[in-house]
C-alpha cells in the first residue's frame, strides 16, 4: 500500500511528491485466514446440526427393529403365528425406513447441494399411518401414553420417506410431551 502528497511552492506549482510504501501482506493474509476460519466454523456447525437431526431420525426406526425383535425372542414359540408375522412386518417396515434414511445420508451429491430429492407418489393415508404407529409404540409404552387412530381417509401425494419422518416426529413429540396416562389421537383426512 502507498500514500503520498504533493509538495507545492508558494504559487501552487508542484515541486515534488513525498510518500510512503508499506507491506500489507501480513494484514491481508490474517484477514483471509480469519474468513476461512469463520467459514470452517459455520460448516462445522451445519454438520453438527445435520448429525444431530440424523441421529434422531435413525434412532426411531432402529428402536422399533430392536424392540420388535426382542418381543419375538422373549415370547419365543408362545407367540401366535399372526402376532409373530405382524411383528416381523413391523421390523421389515422399520428396516426399510432406516435403509431409506441411510441412503439419503450416503447420497453425497444431495448433501452437498443442500437438497434432498423428493419422490412424490400417490399413497393411501391409512397404510402410512398404520406403518408408523408400531414404530412409536415402545416409546408410548415407556411414557404410559396410549395411541389411537381415529380416522385416516383418502389419498395423499407425498414422498413416502419424508411422510414417515414427519409422522414419526409428530407422534414422538406428542408422546414425549404428553402426560402419563395421556392419549395421542391420530385423526387425518
Amino acid at each position: 500500500a502507498s500514500r503520498s502528497s504533493v509538495m507545492r511552492d508558494e504559487r501552487g506549482q508542484a515541486l515534488r511528491r513525498i510518500g510512503i510504501n508499506w507491506d500489507v501482506t501480513e494484514v491481508r493474509t490474517t484477514a483471509a485466514e480469519r474468513q476461512e476460519k469463520l467459514l470452517a466454523q459455520r460448516e462445522n456447525q451445519a454438520k453438527s446440526r445435520f448429525l444431530a437431526r440424523m441421529s434422531h431420525e435413525l434412532r426411531t426406526p432402529l428402536n422399533a427393529v430392536i424392540g420388535f425383535a426382542q418381543l419375538l425372542l422373549a415370547e419365543g414359540e408362545a407367540a401366535s403365528a399372526t402376532t409373530a408375522r405382524q411383528r416381523l412386518g413391523h421390523i421389515l417396515s422399520a428396516g426399510e425406513h432406516l435403509l431409506g434414511l441411510i441412503n439419503e445420508v450416503l447420497d453425497l451429491s444431495s448433501l452437498e447441494s443442500g437438497e434432498l430429492p423428493v419422490q412424490a407418489q400417490v399413497l393411501g393415508l391409512r397404510p402410512l399411518i398404520d406403518e408408523v404407529l408400531p414404530l412409536v409404540e415402545n416409546l408410548a409404552a415407556q411414557h404410559q401414553v396410549s395411541l389411537q387412530c381415529l380416522r385416516s381417509e383418502g389419498l395423499v401425494r407425498v414422498d413416502p420417506t419424508r411422510m414417515r419422518q414427519v409422522l414419526i416426529n409428530l407422534l414422538s413429540n406428542a408422546i414425549k410431551y404428553n402426560r402419563p396416562g395421556g392419549t395421542v389421537n391420530v385423526d387425518a383426512r
